[in-house]
């Protein structure tokens, strides 16, 4: 578990024992109004620390194919109502799942069609080269997403090689908007129509250039971005409200070259007409 989940449990716990010993020094007539409440907020608090222990653990099964690669993107996709099980890890999921994977505007599959099946989930580790994605699909309705990319190699006159690394933001928007596609058809498959979080963790970044403009011109990296982007969205109303997620997801990345989140939708035009 990373130290942001790690200390987020801590701070629940905190609460947790501060409401519990309240819970003690009320009076009886005061417990008859507010035992309800106060189980309630320690009801949530538990199904909390369950989801960051969740997240924690399915993160860790992507850690070796995260080590391959440079530069990498974690989406975490959590229901805001919590249940134990919401689909049956068998056959007529998976094969769901083979037949329902969608696209980018080019046709590759956002994660290659072999799933592997793990405790309660299904997997795919991503062994591509230079980018591709790998996937967790957890019973209880968490997606772990991952979008990975190495630095090509680019062959010099002198017989040398250099390492490019340029920024593939054309790349990842357009997988992410598939992934969106995916999400959209796998909780109407699991029949969850409440509210999820959307949370993206980026890792490698620094060594990174934007290239943008007209001849593109490169802007070399400022900083990380300090913290996970993240927002939180009604499941019945992805696919229409998709450039408003793409900008609060994807785009601070370019807050960290000192661009405004908002051009991030000249991606989503692009790809738009490029499927027209």
């Amino acid at each position: 578990m990373n130290q942001t989940s790690e200390k987020f449990i801590e701070i629940l716990e905190t609460i947790k024992e501060k409401i519990n010993n309240l819970k003690d020094k009320l009076s009886e007539f005061e417990k008859a109004s507010f035992q309800s409440q106060l189980d309630h907020i320690i009801e949530y608090i538990n199904d909390q620390e369950n989801i960051a222990n969740i997240i924690g653990n399915l993160t860790k099964e992507l850690n070796r194919t995260k080590s391959n690669y440079e530069l990498n993107l974690i989406f975490s996709i959590v229901p805001k109502v919590f249940k134990v099980r919401r689909f049956k890890t068998d056959n007529d999921m998976k094969n769901f799942l083979k037949n329902n994977i969608p696209t980018d505007s080019q046709e590759r599959l956002i994660f290659d069609r072999e799933l592997m099946e793990g405790n309660g989930y299904f997997i795919h580790q991503c062994n591509n080269k230079y980018e591709g994605g790998s996937i967790i699909i957890d019973n209880r309705g968490f997606l772990i997403y991952g979008l990975h990319f190495n630095p090509y190699r680019r062959e010099l006159f002198n017989e040398r090689s250099e390492l490019v690394y340029h920024l593939q933001l054309y790349e990842i928007v357009d997988y992410f908007l598939g992934f969106l596609k995916f999400m959209e058809l796998f909780y109407r498959k699991i029949d969850y129509t409440n509210k999820i979080q959307i949370s993206l963790t980026i890792d490698g970044l620094s060594k990174w250039q934007y290239f943008y403009g007209e001849p593109p011109e490169p802007q070399k990296h400022v900083r990380e971005l300090s913290r996970d982007s993240m927002g939180t969205y009604n499941v019945r109303n992805i696919l229409e409200n998709k450039k408003v997620i793409l900008e609060d997801i994807i785009g601070p990345m370019l807050n960290c070259y000192n661009h405004p989140r908002e051009e991030i939708i000249i991606y989503y035009h692009k790809i738009q007409n490029s499927i027209l």
